[in-house]
């Protein structure tokens, strides 16, 4: 008799393959769609970077440097400032109080809610989230680890309610100086890791 080659595969073997495949994908899945989101992220990230540097410019340009702008230092103006140079959907006094910044933890699931409890904001147009905490009128407010002090921070949640609300993600931080705009992180004060993230913020405006 002549033996005939086997042809094709029997259906437990198509199925054990199947089931191998979804293993392997239930396993390297999530981490790529995770890369690719992050990969989304930066690039947004750059781009709101950039609109406030330009807006900040603009104010700078209107109404002189930051030292000289707000006398009484109140989070309210600022955020009036900035906030005129945006379409938005919803001005917030205080940005907990109002229900407009999400639940937000750093990179080590740490909550952060508290330190923004006072901090005035808005929310654009397209669902970014803009919070200004203007902390010193005269611009004094000098860190150990900053070579020149500062006037006020922005924060800044670049997809709004959307996950997954963490710092280094989608949550990034600016300074605001006499002079302009420097993200946190640009002189290396704070890490994007240790389960920080806020310098997060420079490395990939800088990478």
């Amino acid at each position: 008799n002549i033996m005939k080659k086997k042809q094709g595969f029997t259906l437990s073997e198509v199925l054990v393959v199947i089931a191998i495949i979804g293993i392997i994908a239930s396993i390297t899945l999530p981490t790529v769609l995770s890369g690719t989101n992050q990969a989304e992220n930066i690039v947004k990230w750059k781009k709101v970077y950039a609109n406030l540097t330009q807006v900040t410019l603009l104010i700078i340009q209107e109404n002189g440097d930051f030292k000289g702008i707000l006398a009484t230092g109140q989070n309210e103006e600022l955020k009036n400032l900035y906030m005129e140079h945006f379409n938005y959907i919803k001005s917030c006094p205080n940005v907990i109080a109002d229900d407009c910044w999400p639940g937000t933890v750093n990179l080590g699931g740490t909550p952060l809610m508290d330190s923004l409890s006072d901090n005035a904001g808005f929310i654009a147009a397209d669902g970014t989230i803009y919070t200004f905490d203007y902390e010193r009128s005269a611009c004094s407010l000098q860190l150990s680890t900053l070579t020149n002090p500062y006037c006020g921070i922005i924060s800044v949640d670049i997809n709004g309610n959307k996950g997954p609300n963490e710092e280094g993600k989608d949550i990034f931080g600016v300074y605001i100086f006499q002079n302009g705009l420097k993200p946190y992180g640009f002189e290396d004060e704070v890490p994007c890791e240790n389960n920080i993230g806020l310098g997060c913020s420079a490395k990939y405006l800088y990478q």
